[in-house]
């Protein structure tokens, strides 16, 4: 399996507007669509999530600057304000998974780390 690379997991950007739990239904901090912000030209990286008691559910698309773009499903659970996310990336090159753990900061952004050696560390912030 390949890998998910820092840049195929960057920027992001779904439109949401208005309260996440009003979007949602859900008052949970996670229910609500989030994107990464970095300057890599040709890059996004976009999710919604929702949850339910603490099973997170979600899907979102990727681009990048020399690479393929894919869509992203994520399952994963919360528990507080810890999360352990599974992102299942798809490409035309195939599938690769990755698992971020982390948790909200103040409910604007998700602070978390990869398992992958490569993957993703650092910061996702709230539409």
């Amino acid at each position: 399996m390949r890998s998910i690379t820092p840049y195929a997991v960057l920027a992001l950007g779904v439109l949401c507007l208005g309260n996440c739990a009003s979007i949602t239904g859900s008052s949970s901090p996670l229910s609500c669509c989030w994107y990464q912000d970095i300057d890599i030209p040709g890059s996004s990286f976009q999710f919604a999530l929702e949850v339910h008691d603490s099973v997170v559910t979600g899907s979102g698309s990727f681009t990048g600057e020399a690479t393929a773009g894919g869509t992203v499903s994520i399952a994963g659970h919360q528990s507080g304000g810890r999360f352990t996310l599974e992102l299942t990336s798809t490409t035309i090159f195939g599938t690769s998974t990755e698992e971020l753990h982390g948790a909200t900061g103040s409910g604007k952004f998700l602070m978390g780390y990869s398992t992958n050696s490569n993957g993703f560390r650092g910061q996702i912030q709230r539409f």
